[in-house]
């Protein structure tokens, strides 16, 4: 809050008064410059603590990403045992009668975090990144809504996620492609420093 006192004494001419008015308004923009500094500072701060949050979490999802792959690896692996038993069982009366491998239960897949921007959205944190970095963020987050989508199997929550989506996109940009791909280099060479200085 800024405060502006009266003057102690009387201004008896208008060299004083333009004196006491220059010094207010001297006061006054030494205080706003200062407000406005702590402020950028304060911003500052929110926003490397945000990215760093973002960095901590990418993270954390690298190792869930790399046992997916793994997870995914296996049942791959297993598929294409029961393809070679079912092409290699020769029919006998017109039946394939074939032993499948065996295998333990598959564990489910872990979906990746996405938590601290969907929090930095919804508290409006966003916009302490530039507006390069929101737009990867943002880009990475869609297609990972996109790629969580696609493993409902009857597509009930894709197609009502997809139909939201439509009508609130402008037409497509022939361009979208190349600026997508450019987006994920970047993103993963941001993951990826933020790994190597870690």
């Amino acid at each position: 809050m800024l405060d502006v006192h009266p003057p102690h004494a009387a201004t008896h001419t208008w060299r004083d008064f333009f004196i006491h008015i220059a010094t207010i308004c001297v006061g006054l923009l030494i205080a706003i410059v200062l407000e406005q500094a702590v402020e950028a500072l304060h911003h500052r701060h929110e926003r490397e603590v945000l990215v760093q949050e973002m960095r901590a979490e990418s993270e954390r999802n690298i190792a869930i990403l790399r046992t997916d792959v793994d997870r995914n690896l296996e049942k791959a692996t297993w598929n294409h045992a029961v393809m070679n038993t079912l092409q290699t069982t020769p029919p006998h009366d017109g039946m394939v009668t074939a032993v499948l491998p065996t295998h333990e239960s598959f564990l489910p897949q872990i979906s990746p975090s996405r938590a601290v921007w969907s929090v930095a959205k919804a508290n409006g944190k966003v916009a302490l990144l530039s507006e390069r970095e929101a737009e990867i963020y943002d880009r990475l987050d869609s297609e990972a809504i996109a790629e969580a989508l696609s493993d409902d199997p009857f597509g009930l929550r894709r197609n009502h996620q997809l139909a939201r989506r439509r009508s609130s996109r402008p037409h497509p940009d022939p361009r979208r492609r190349d600026r997508n791909s450019q987006c994920r280099r970047l993103a993963l060479r941001f993951i990826s420093r933020g790994i190597k200085s870690g």
